[in-house]
């Protein structure tokens, strides 16, 4: 039997069923600047048949954050999408107007009362009263379940990618957002060249006075291609003339 939970949707914007990623799919990353907060992700989505044996794996590209109807919090979702999704409805819909020292309650109870065997993780992105991010874990059947706030940088879903290298080494708190895209966008798009049979495409949400705000598809798209010129003149300078081994 399902429980309401206050605050949270009776319908679920989710459009249709999501199963359960098999492994890490997911590339995200969340990063906290000078003048407001950056959310970036690839879109692939892969999933197994509903019925072991019966059908293909497929894969097709969605988007995987949200923004609320003020623009002041964004999520993410990770894992199990269907599960995810639900969870992010809740947090944009029944954690904003939470005073902030009762915010990770609220989001593990929200998560705790969705999720039941899937692995899902969610990074929620809060404007105000500053700029904060919160990762919501739930794993292991329930035996794992953390909600860290955030004040610099944090990833969701394949989090050991070696991509993650480049938010490590040169991501700081006092870079504005401006200079955050470039660097998620670099980051996520190295994730696919180095898994692209898993992970590939490009959304980001960035915020600035007016709230969060999805990237045109123009801006992702110079982005994408900019942030594989990078990695190649990089491979150049390290590698000299001879870059076949990039190929």
């Amino acid at each position: 039997m399902s429980t309401a939970i206050a605050g949270c949707p009776s319908q679920f914007s989710t459009v249709g069923f999501f199963p359960p990623e098999e492994l890490p799919m997911t590339m995200q990353v969340g990063m906290v600047g000078s003048n407001g907060i950056v959310l970036a992700g690839d879109m692939t989505c892969t999933v197994n048949p509903l019925y072991a044996g019966e059908g293909a794996r497929y894969d097709f590209s969605r988007h995987k954050i949200k923004i609320s109807a003020s623009r002041r919090v964004a999520v993410t979702s990770a894992m199990d999408m269907d599960a995810a999704d639900r969870i992010a409805d809740c947090i944009l819909s029944g954690v904003e107007n939470e005073a902030v020292s009762n915010r990770q309650h609220r989001i593990l109870e929200i998560g705790r009362s969705i999720a039941s065997l899937q692995d899902v993780e969610c990074i929620a992105a809060f404007l105000d009263p500053r700029p904060i991010l919160y990762k919501f874990q739930y794993g292991r059947g329930g035996q794992h379940v953390v909600c860290d706030a955030i004040t610099d940088r944090i990833h969701a879903g394949d989090a050991i990618s070696p991509a993650v290298f480049w938010a490590r080494r040169y991501h700081s708190v006092s870079l504005p957002v401006a200079v955050l895209i470039r660097l998620a966008a670099h980051e996520i798009i190295a994730a696919g060249e180095i898994n692209s049979a898993i992970i590939g495409g490009l959304e980001i949400v960035s915020s600035d006075a007016g709230g969060f705000h999805l990237l045109s598809d123009e801006d992702t798209n110079l982005l994408s291609a900019q942030a594989r010129h990078w990695s190649a003149q990089i491979g150049s300078m390290i590698l000299g003339s001879d870059t076949t081994a990039l190929s």
